[in-house]
């Protein structure tokens, strides 16, 4: 799931909230988003959080790309 209109993983944006101090509105920033899409991407985390945190450890689980 991306959030709409923006082309950015539902995923990445909860992967990111702890290097924002759990801020919405840093978040928004960060990803140059405008905070209600942010809100809405968090509130789809909430619903769906399950299906994201086994996205955010696949993730975690990847080996680094060597180069």
């Amino acid at each position: 799931m991306q959030v709409r209109g923006y082309g950015v993983p539902v995923w990445a944006l909860v992967g990111h909230v702890p290097a924002v101090d759990h801020n919405p509105e840093q978040l928004a920033r960060a990803y140059d988003l405008p905070l209600e899409a942010v809100e809405a991407a968090l509130a789809y985390y909430e619903a769906n959080r399950a299906l994201i945190d086994g996205r955010l450890a696949a993730n975690a689980a990847e080996p680094a790309c060597a180069e």
